[in-house]
């Protein structure tokens, strides 16, 4: 997993503590998994981008995504 993944995953993680939120509440909300959560939250596995997104909404947080083009286009 890059540490950029790392980085933003720990960033959901903060945010659903700052929110007084169980693994098991983000889990129904989202419709993952709890031990999907858990596996993400401890860098087991790395969600897609599907999936992330479906975390932060679960989570109630919005963000835009950037992409930028190729350097050798």
């Amino acid at each position: 997993m890059t540490e950029p993944a790392k980085e933003f995953i720990a960033m959901l993680r903060e945010i659903r503590i700052e929110r007084g939120m169980s693994q098991e509440a983000v889990a129904s909300l989202s419709g993952f998994g709890l031990n999907q959560i858990w596996n993400w939250e401890n860098h087991q596995t790395c969600p897609t981008l599907a999936n992330v997104i479906r975390w932060a909404d679960a989570l109630g947080y919005e963000f835009d995504l950037h992409l930028k083009e190729p350097a050798n286009v």
